[in-house]
């Protein structure tokens, strides 16, 4: 069959796009008519932008591996149909002087950071959004999906969230099953997935029109009273999705989830409901999933109920008095000092540090006051003047102002008191390296050799001892199996060590 004209063109734009425009070039159309066949790729490397009222026919496929620019004051698309694939390495970003009207738009950049794509702009797409993988920062604009009740488009979900602003989908006057991807809006923080779900399975919505979800992400919990059905909410997540209605929807019965994979000090998931600030509307559900990735859900909602701002709560029995960050046991040549960070802390009364020779019986050597309540970062800080000599362990106990008691799990330290004598105290894989911990009485240079079971120099280590207990990292880029050899060389003393 002899091609079309058209069809040649559209062959030949084709393959300059692709062959002349290198990465990090710009293609522009400017009062340009582009075609792309149904069929055909169409292969940007680099940015894209349309200038002056320029117009694609696009009926195939255009890739762009650099950003996208919308100019001009008409649509990007003369047609309703074909894809624009993201396919950087880099950071894309959706901008422009005005918004893109796309058919379908797939979002599969390669990029290696967890954020791959930002809007500069509103964007709209009338068909599907294909989310493959990555984040979404939205920059406080709105992702619109479908652009009627009539032509709601879909959602191809693999992986990714979007964060930073609105996303708006169109909804029909028709039932949308619970967790299906039809009621899903795939939201997060910059650093946490958070998807929310509405759904409508039994009664429908009189008339369609469409529903925007925003995450606004704020730090800690807030104190609260007040009782949801059968049990009291002493705590609300200050984290929330904000949920509004628009173009026309009416009637319907609605169900929401909402899910978090990166909320902490969660002990007790089935507990936690979905609620308002102060107050709860429609019914709780039996919840899903875990306690790092609950699934919380509420139905019977009314049209009217619908519009809030929704956030996990719960009783104390839910969670953790406190959200600790981080708890250390740092050994000096004298001491041994104790550093902890709470994220949030509930009706905290005061802190024990307790120490054990064996990790079973513990002993409290040091105290220290709570915060009470609090839903900022509070750092702490206490000294163990009389540390065990050899191995102990410390773990930190928090007593709430009922008396209730929560310890957490305990870290090890290796504690030596000085003396003259050069040690090779212990040595123990992590992580593709052996780290050897080293007594030293004096500041001087060291030289560090690991051998095999033969002989063969397996890694080495060189520089600077300083005064009292310090761990040696060394890299392996080899492994060695069965006995092994340590070697400690400094200008005054040499000393080795079987290890397994």
């Amino acid at each position: 069959m002899i091609p079309s004209i058209k069809q040649i063109i559209a062959f030949i734009i084709v393959y300059v796009l692709t062959f002349v425009f290198a990465s990090g070039q710009i293609v522009t159309i400017d009062n340009l008519a582009v075609t792309a066949t149904s069929g055909l790729t169409m292969t940007i490397y680099g940015d894209f932008k349309n200038q002056n009222n320029g117009t694609i026919d696009n009926a195939g496929t255009i890739t762009v591996s650099g950003n996208w620019t919308n100019n001009a004051s008409n649509n990007v698309f003369s047609t309703n149909s074909g894809t624009v694939r993201m396919i950087g390495a880099s950071v894309q970003t959706i901008g422009g002087t005005n918004s893109t009207f796309f058919y379908n738009l797939d979002l599969n950049n390669t990029n290696a950071t967890t954020t791959r794509y930002t809007l500069a702009r509103d964007q709209t797409i009338k068909n599907t959004l294909t989310l493959t993988v990555g984040l979404v920062d939205l920059s406080n604009n709105t992702l619109t999906i479908g652009t009627s009740a009539s032509a709601v488009g879909t959602l191809s979900y693999t992986a990714g969230w979007l964060y930073g602003g609105t996303l708006k989908r169109w909804i029909g006057a028709s039932t949308i099953a619970d967790g299906s991807v039809a009621g899903m809006f795939p939201m997060g923080s910059s650093t946490g997935y958070r998807p929310f779900y509405v759904s409508a399975p039994s009664v429908r919505p009189s008339s369609g029109g469409s529903i925007s979800v925003v995450h606004n992400n704020i730090a800690g919990n807030t104190p609260v009273s007040f009782t949801d059905i059968d049990i009291t909410i002493d705590r609300v997540c200050n984290p929330y999705w904000a949920i509004s209605i628009g173009n026309g929807l009416t009637g319907g019965t609605y169900n929401l989830r909402g899910e978090a994979t990166d909320f902490t000090g969660i002990t007790v998931y089935t507990f936690l409901r979905l609620t308002l600030a102060g107050s709860s509307v429609g019914v709780n559900a039996s919840n899903a999933g875990s306690n790092t990735n609950p699934q919380v859900n509420r139905t019977g909602l009314t049209l009217a109920e619908l519009t809030n701002n929704f956030h996990f709560s719960y009783p104390a029995a839910a969670a953790l008095p406190i959200e600790l960050l981080s708890f250390n046991a740092e050994p000096t040549s004298k001491e041994v000092k104790l550093i902890w960070i709470t994220a949030s802390e509930i009706n905290t009364d005061y802190f024990t540090i307790e120490r054990s020779e064996d990790g079973q019986l513990y002993q409290a050597v040091a105290i220290a006051k709570g915060a009470g309540n609090s839903s900022m970062k509070k750092y702490y800080s206490t000294t163990d003047f009389n540390p065990l000599d050899g191995l102990s362990f410390y773990r930190l106990c928090e007593y709430d102002f009922d008396g209730s008691v929560t310890c957490f799990p305990p870290v090890s330290v290796h504690f030596n008191k000085i003396n003259s004598t050069l040690e090779l105290v212990s040595s123990h894989y992590s992580n593709d390296h052996l780290v050897v911990t080293i007594l030293s009485p004096v500041s001087e240079n060291y030289k560090l050799d690991f051998y095999d079971a033969l002989g063969k120099l397996i890694a080495n280590q060189s520089g600077n001892l300083i005064l009292g207990v310090q761990d040696i990292t060394i890299p392996l880029t080899n492994k060695a199996n069965g006995i092994c050899l340590i070697s400690l060389r400094t200008p005054n003393n040499f000393i080795t060590k079987k290890i397994f």
